[in-house]
């Protein structure tokens, strides 16, 4: 490759490495993707020996924060499930209680009485996975008209702030959000003051989910 490009790509790799608290997985999307690129329009790779070893050195020496090994979980207590509390509202369209039994109710014939709750919408039906999940409720938020930073992963602090906001008991609220660590809880889920409410623009909101 002409040193000149080689010293571009170079330069590229070095400026997204340094915009990156954990580079490894940005600089590995990013040599595959030039990888294809150089070879579909020069027919040459990019990416030799010498970028490769750039790039293992950018990733040592730019990884500020690195990635924390999972921490294997007791399955002892997953073989009972979770106890989930749901409670009732006066707002029929939103009540969770109501929700639940019609989609039971609808589903029943679909799958075991020992099977998954929440299930695909096309045969076979299987249990729902959480990118689908996932997806849904980022469908919800974009439909709300809420800015884009906003992702399903808010609605866990959001369901928790405004749950302690309207006086719920803490204990309750930690079990319906399997906190087991009160800490956590307080430090990274509940917020003092609630900002724009997520909950009330996805409910108030006209939303097509499927």
């Amino acid at each position: 490759m002409p040193v000149d490009a080689q010293s571009h790509v170079a330069l590229y790799l070095v400026k997204k490495a340094q915009s990156s608290e954990r580079p490894e997985s940005l600089l590995r999307t990013i040599s595959a993707a030039l990888k294809q690129f150089f070879l579909a329009k020069f027919g040459h790779d990019p990416i030799d020996s010498e970028i490769l070893r750039l790039i293992q050195g950018l990733i040592r020496s730019n990884t500020t924060r690195p990635r924390e090994r999972t921490k294997i979980m007791p399955v002892e207590p997953f073989r009972e499930g979770f106890k989930v509390c749901l409670h009732k509202t006066d707002n029929k369209k939103v009540d969770p209680v109501e929700c639940l039994l019609t989609y039971l109710n609808k589903t029943a014939r679909l799958t075991d009485s020992d099977g998954p709750v929440f299930l695909t919408l096309k045969q076979p039906f299987r249990q729902v996975e959480s990118s689908t999940v996932a997806r849904i409720l980022n469908e919800s938020i974009r439909q709300a008209g809420l800015p884009p930073h906003f992702t399903a992963r808010c609605f866990r602090s959001t369901g928790a702030t405004k749950a302690m906001h309207s006086g719920a008991d803490a204990r309750e609220v930690r079990q319906l959000g399997r906190w087991k660590s009160e800490e956590v809880f307080y430090q990274h889920y509940v917020y003092p003051t609630s900002k724009s409410s997520i909950t009330s623009s996805v409910l108030n909101s006209q939303l097509t989910l499927f």
